[in-house]
Parts: structure tokens; sequence; C-alpha cells
């Protein structure tokens, strides 16, 4: 009895239950075993309870780099981090695989243009796109399935510094069982800013203004991060009015380019379609120290704040921060920062370090630039110690002149149409 005629003689039930423990890059090859396994595996249901089972066991992340080369062509490299540094660190174990480049989508290759950072939710990502005639798109697309959505951008006349401090969210509303994109961007038609929201499966590509939100925006100074229950979140910078009426311990004050300003953490949810301020981390500087940088992510399915230096040649350090809902004296619930890491560094020569997020195994990963080498360098949180690994392993990736990391948390069948 072959394989095939073994397979097709197990109950559907059975079959799905062994296809939903099965890696995305499994299942995509198993499509072509038969016309029932084709159907389970492309059903919607499917897609999305294996996706469930994935957030609640990651096995594996795949850090991505977006790479601008010289002759202005796009290409993209990916790696997988699961145990392979930790293991190779506590002896026997390998280093991560080499970089591969990435074959993308016929709809997202050309020449020209910018990507900028992306948000991901479901491991579907959500680039915000500068064209090279001088518009603006946004893509969501599975870079595992290779399926892509073009989006347009809300607002027809576009220019560079406005997409790049635009707020652009990707998360999912539980209430509508929709996938949604927020946009917070200038209006240059009405000379002022304005929020625009997509559902993906219930509009037809039919962006829909929100107005009388009761808190201000201001300007995107970090990726987005959207964590488990599909809400996102940002960094916003303003030095003008925006937070006159804000609580002290809502923001804290620093300086860029010797422009004094306020710095919020801000959240949208999706389902309510309302956006608030979180608290600020403890504040341990003054708005002197202008050499301090700020970034979200994720760690352990909580919001993660970074804190670190980024001044060449000196001292680095990172702090991590997570927010927690505790109790307070009234028995309500109160968001509260707690102080889960401090990682120090000697003097080094790196002229750019940029934490960008957690392995599976919780040791923290590190972007490092040296004299335009770009590296990872992982801290072992459990040992106390760095180990750098070479990713650059591809000659074309040497001459790049810009670059973007994403580490996409889950790989998942989902399909952004």
């Amino acid at each position: 009895m072959n394989d095939v005629k073994y397979c097709e003689e197990l109950a559907e039930d059975v079959i799905c239950l062994i296809l939903l423990n099965l890696p995305v890059k499994s299942l995509l090859r198993f499509r072509s075993v038969s016309k029932s396994w084709n159907d389970i595996i492309t059903s919607r249901a499917f897609a999305k309870f294996h996706c469930r089972i994935a957030h609640s066991n990651p096995r594996t992340y795949h850090l991505f780099k977006q790479v601008l080369l010289y002759n202005e062509e796009e290409t993209l490299h990916y790696t997988t981090l699961n145990d392979h540094v930790s293991s190779a660190c506590c002896g026997g174990g390998r280093l991560p695989p080499p970089p591969l480049k990435f074959q993308l989508p016929l709809k997202l290759k050309r020449k020209g243009g910018f990507w900028f950072d992306s948000s991901s939710w479901d491991g579907m990502m959500c680039t915000p796109t500068y064209e090279p005639d001088h518009t603006a798109a946004i893509h969501v697309w599975n870079p595992f399935t290779r399926q892509v959505r073009r989006v347009s951008w809300p607002v027809a006349y576009t220019e560079y510094q406005t997409i790049l401090y635009s707020f652009v969210g990707f998360g999912y509303d539980h209430t509508a069982d929709d996938y949604k994109i927020v946009v917070h961007t200038h209006d240059f038609s009405v000379s002022a800013s304005r929020t625009f929201v997509m559902a993906l499966r219930s509009s037809n590509d039919a962006w829909r203004s929100i107005d009388g939100l009761s808190v201000s925006w201001g300007s995107r100074r970090s990726k987005a991060v959207t964590l488990e229950n599909g809400d996102v979140h940002w960094v916003s910078w303003s030095n003008g009015a925006m937070s006159n009426n804000i609580k002290e311990e809502y923001y804290w004050v620093s300086r860029i380019n010797n422009l004094e300003g306020r710095f919020l953490i801000l959240k949208f949810s999706f389902a309510d379609e309302q956006l608030t301020i979180l608290p600020s981390p403890p504040k341990n500087h003054t708005a002197d120290e202008i050499m301090w940088a700020w970034q979200l992510g994720q760690y352990e399915g909580s919001l993660c704040f970074f804190n670190y230096r980024i001044r060449a040649h000196q001292i680095h350090w990172i702090n991590i921060w997570t927010l927690s809902a505790a109790r307070d004296h009234n028995g309500s619930n109160k968001a509260t920062w707690v102080n889960v890491m401090h990682v120090p560094f000697a003097p080094i020569g790196y002229e750019r370090l940029i934490p960008l997020g957690f392995t599976v195994s919780g040791d923290l990963l590190i972007g490092i630039t040296d004299d335009d080498d770009r590296h990872l360098m992982v801290y072992l949180a459990g040992e106390d110690r760095f180990v750098v690994v070479r990713l650059i392993d591809d000659a074309e990736v040497g001459s790049a002149r810009a670059i973007y990391y994403h580490l996409l948390h889950t790989e998942s069948l989902i399909s952004p149409k």
C-alpha cells in the first residue's frame, strides 16, 4: 500500500490534526498530495487554527533584512532563528543558517523607491512604500505563501518625509474577525493631519476617515508593534501643543536636533478604533541627553520598551522594560512598567546598534554596523555574554546602502486577500 493511498484512508479529522502541527513550508508542498489535502490546507478556517497554534507554541522566528543596492534594486534576505545561537554557545551546537536571498513576489519587485519599517501580525507584513513616481502605497503580504495585496495611500498628495513619519499599523479586530490597517498622515489637500482605517476582508480597498480622536498623534518615532490582542503601538514625538494637557506621568522630554519635545507611547485599538496614551517608563535621564534612543518591541507577549545609547566608541547600554497590568489600592487594573533587563557594553567600535527583539529562547537580538558591514549580535541573558553572528554571506548584500530589519514572530498560511 503506497503512502498516498494510506493517507486517503485516514479520517479527515486525523489528517487535520497531523497537518496542524506541520510548518508552513511543508504544508505548501503537501497541497499537491491530493484534492482533499489541498482543500484542507487552503481553507481559511485551517489557516486561522494553524496560526493560533503557532502563536501559542512558537518554534522559530524569521529575521528579514531589506536591502537597497547601489543599482537601486530591492532585495530581501532572511535567516531562521530558533535555538541555534544559544546551543552554539553551550558547546556542540550550530550557528544560525546563512541568510537566504528571498525571491520577492513580482508585485514587490521594482527599481527605485523606498520601503519603510514594517508592521506585522499573523505572519503577514504591512509595508509602506514610496514609489519612484513619488506616490505612496501599502503592501500587505505573506512572505511564505507569496501572496500580496497592494493598497493605495489614503491621501493623493504625498512626499517622502511625510511617509517616513506617518503612523502605519496592522492588526486584528476580534469583534469583526477582520484584519485592519490604520494610517495617520498629513493630508495636504486640507492642510491637516488625518486618520484612516481600512478593513481588509469587509471592504474593497476603501479607506474610512476617523474624526474626533481624543488624543493627538504627533510624529512617529518607532516602528509599529502589534500585540496578541491585535492592538498596535508606537512611540510619538511632538514639540508643539500636542501634549500640553497631558499629565507628566504619560510623557518624557528629550531633544532631537537641539529641539526639545515630548515623547508618548500610543496605542490604537482596532476593536473600538480609539487612540490612548500609555504611561511612560520611569524617567532617569534629563532632556539634554540627546543620544538616548527609544524603541518598542515585545517580550514574552507583553509590550517591551528599549531605552538605549547609540553614541559610537563610547559605553553603550540597553535598558528593557515590559508593561504589565497590576491592581492598585482601589482594586482596579493599572498599567505599570517593570525593568526586566539591563545590558551593559564596554566601549566598542560599532558605529550603530539597534535592538531588534528576542529569540524564542529569550536571547536579545541586536543589529550592529561596523565599517559598512552589518552583523547580528546576540546577548545571551542567561550567560551574560555576547555572540556576534555574521549574517552577510552574499557579496551582493555588502554593497547595500540602506537596510531595514524586521523580526517576524509567526509564519502562517493566512492570505491578505
